[in-house]
């Protein structure tokens, strides 16, 4: 639905210029997909300014013109002409106009899981701001606004597609400096490549630079559980692949995983409670059950009864 800014009466907006749009969603739209709550392309003079505690949506901005001011998280931001930022505005934030003239394109989205991800990018990545690199993003939000200005209609999961890609370029053409894995990114690939060996604790500690005492906190404390009992848990989903996608012996699968034949069974009997053949056998019964045969002609149900 467009806005009319004359009812509206948002402080600073020209509303001859200005265009927005807002969106009701379906339970299923809600409950499944990414979609857009609202988005606008707005002109607005230096009395425009927004000031919430929370808003329940994720929000980007594409600056076109002037300078837009944004104070979050403890921080202040200038943006200016083609800078892009990103919120979670379910936290406290407030910007203004800090020019005579501002000119700017802004998406609001929600559903799924979006405000955990963008929570863990903003802390993975470090940023809100991107002033580089943004070609595609500035592209997408353009299209996006494009789009809803034709009053053009797309189905929810083409919605959800569109806010996927936005995510997507927000994460990898932000124009952030490439990070270094994090040690349990570092452990997973580790595990990947030395699957058929015997992996210890002092190995995967090695590999993410830090002590056996420290590498075994830290990597607990962000998955849960501890490194051993990770790499158990890698081999033995890899081993439950080979059991039910291949013909390999147990024994060999056993050395692919990096155990002793008798250490594999023993390993295998204590976490499922059943050997691996047993485990092999419900999975073969599983995908190898007969289908009923089809007919060459159709049945005459009423003349089998008087029969």
């Amino acid at each position: 639905m467009r806005y009319n800014f004359y009812e509206l009466k948002e402080p600073g907006v020209d509303p001859a210029k200005s265009q927005g749009f807002f969106f009701s969603q379906t339970p299923v739209t809600l409950q499944y997909y990414y979609y857009i709550t609202e988005c606008g392309h707005y002109h607005v003079d230096s009395n425009y300014f927004v000031k919430r505690e929370f808003f329940p949506a994720n929000l980007v901005f594409l600056i076109l013109d002037g300078v837009l001011t944004m104070e979050y998280q403890n921080h202040i931001y200038h943006l200016k002409k083609n800078d892009i930022f990103f919120l979670d505005c379910s936290l406290p934030h407030y910007y203004h106009a800090s020019t005579e003239k501002v000119e700017f394109m802004f998406i609001h989205f929600d559903g799924c899981n979006s405000h955990e991800l963008i929570r863990h990018m903003l802390e993975e990545q470090g940023g809100f701001v991107l002033h580089s690199n943004t070609v595609f993003l500035s592209q997408l939000i353009k299209d996006t606004l494009l789009f809803h200005k034709q009053e053009r209609v797309e189905d929810s999961a083409t919605t959800s597609l569109r806010v996927y890609k936005l995510i997507t370029y927000l994460q990898e053409n932000a124009g952030f400096a490439k990070k270094e894995l994090t040690p349990v990114e570092k452990t997973d690939a580790y595990i990947n490549k030395h699957m058929n060996e015997k992996i210890t604790l002092h190995d995967l500690a090695m590999e993410s630079c830090l002590s056996d005492y420290y590498f075994s906190r830290y990597f607990k404390a962000h998955t849960g559980v501890s490194p051993i009992e990770y790499v158990t848990t890698k081999k033995l989903d890899y081993a439950s692949t080979l059991l039910s996608r291949t013909d390999n012996s147990v024994s060999e699968i056993a050395q692919q995983v990096g155990y002793t034949l008798r250490s594999f069974i023993n390993l295998w009997t204590a976490h499922y409670e059943f050997s691996p053949l047993k485990f092999r056998k419900l999975m073969n019964a599983r995908m190898n059950f007969d289908m009923p045969a089809i007919e060459s002609e159709p049945r005459d149900i009423a003349k089998e009864k008087e029969e």
